[in-house]
């Protein structure tokens, strides 16, 4: 049963504290809680306004837990997590 996640922007901040979107091309990896490696989806990519657009996951269930992460973006690293819908 596939479960689905909704679309977000992936910012970053800067020094002087001003909050943009990153921008195409940044690579964020998708893992449901409880799994030792990445759904077979990821890495999911970001659009030019940094976004990235509501899809699926095959192998997840509505309710599961799931955590997008970027890493390594300029020596930065983030994470978000959702709760899968249906």
């Amino acid at each position: 049963m596939a479960a689905n996640y909704q679309g977000f922007y992936v910012n970053v901040k800067s020094a002087a504290g001003v909050i943009s979107a990153v921008g195409a091309g940044v690579s964020v990896a998708v893992r449901l809680e409880g799994e030792m490696s990445d759904a077979a989806e990821s890495p999911l990519s970001t659009d030019a306004n940094g976004y990235i657009a509501a899809g699926s996951i095959a192998a997840a269930s509505p309710d599961d837990k799931c955590f997008f992460r970027v890493e390594d973006y300029n020596g930065l690293a983030g994470n978000a997590t959702q709760i899968l819908t249906s």
